[in-house]
């Protein structure tokens, strides 16, 4: 039996619901647009039900975003760190939540942490003679010490002679 779709606008919204309780803003978004898409058909008016989900889901999310991008600060995966940050701000955002204290706290680990990983990633690019890549790193690796008052000048200089001539 084929469902009507007031029946597909609810079981929308309530897997839209379920992914708004586990955090999983992006997913939810996906259900409930298509509730929408179904309540425009038949004339429905459900932004009540889709304030109420979003504002859990971002809510839920935010934390489990800002985990995330600790998980890769802790691990130096800068750029990572990064994505789930802004994800994480965009979420906050919306509901009205301010994380810049968090943000930066995570960013200070993550840029702290980048640093050794990028420079160990320009090394092998310059052991193996690919200068353009090793050049990007210790420019990433440059970015995140300056951001965060570290000298590593002596160690660029260091990975920059190690190209073979």
């Amino acid at each position: 039996m084929e469902m009507t779709l007031e029946e597909n606008i609810q079981k929308e919204l309530a897997t839209a619901k379920e992914r708004a309780k586990a955090g999983e803003a992006g997913i939810m978004a996906i259900f409930l647009g298509t509730a929408q898409n179904y309540a425009r058909r038949i004339g429905q008016n459900i932004s009540t039900q889709v304030t109420e989900i979003q504002e859990m889901g971002y809510t839920n999310a935010v934390p489990l975003e800002l985990a995330t991008a600790k998980e890769n600060a802790k691990a130096g995966k800068a750029e990572l760190m990064n994505i789930h940050l802004r994800i994480a701000q965009k979420y906050a955002q919306k509901t009205g939540k301010d994380i810049l204290t968090q943000v930066t706290e995570i960013q200070e680990v993550g840029y702290v942490n980048a640093v050794p990983v990028e420079l160990a990633t320009a090394r092998e690019n310059a052991e193996a003679g690919k200068t353009g890549s090793m050049e990007q790193c210790l420019i990433t690796a440059q970015s995140y010490a300056q951001q965060t008052g570290q000298d590593i000048l002596t160690k660029v200089t260091e990975i920059r002679a190690l190209v073979p001539k």
